[in-house]
């Protein structure tokens, strides 16, 4: 018996230390990117993939792609097109990765581990964002300088402060939650 609690009492120091370790990263990973990983809402997936209206000629850029969900759901909804996520944060790559890797991660999405800002995106047909209002803001220049005409950005909740959108969907949540509207914009 003694064994046994023993056993039970170094699995759960190693798991409280996984976790604490985790944890840490997550911490340092926003404070060295200096914007904090805030997954998108899975309930506004689909409908991400369906206002994008992808089609097997499009790219996408997830600007700030995190985990990949975006890019695995539009993917899903569209596999002819191509999809590029650029992502700062190491943790939220290595999420992407795995996720990538139980779908045979498909040769039509990659993940670059960059700074967006330095990337070039000129090739887009579509973008997507989920960003504060202060990266959307700065953001902006870099996307009038580099998308084409008819390029489709799409993002959540945040707008442009100087771009109006084309497009404003908005969803019926509760005040407290994330994902209350689409915007649509066109450049």
């Amino acid at each position: 018996m003694e064994i046994l609690a023993i056993v039970v009492l170094l699995f759960l120091i190693l798991l409280l230390s996984a976790m604490a370790a985790f944890t840490v990263c997550l911490l340092w990973a926003s404070f060295f990117t200096k914007v904090p990983f805030v997954p998108f809402p899975k309930a506004l997936l689909s409908e991400v993939a369906k206002v994008l209206e992808l089609n097997e000629n499009s790219k996408l850029y997830d600007l700030g792609c995190g985990d990949g969900r975006v890019l695995i759901e539009c993917h899903k909804s569209q596999p002819g097109a191509r999809y590029v996520g650029i992502e700062k944060d190491i943790i939220p790559i290595v999420c992407a990765k795995i996720k990538l890797s139980k779908i045979k991660k498909p040769h039509t999405i990659s993940i670059l581990r960059k700074n967006f800002f330095k990337q070039n995106i000129s090739d887009a047909t579509h973008i997507f964002v989920y960003l504060s209002p202060g990266m959307m803001d700065a953001l902006l220049p870099k996307l009038e300088k580099e998308l084409v005409p008819g390029t489709r950005l799409v993002t959540c909740d945040f707008a442009f402060s100087q771009k109006e959108p084309a497009r404003i969907i908005n969803f019926d949540r509760s005040a407290k939650s994330r994902g209350k509207r689409l915007l649509v914009y066109e450049f």
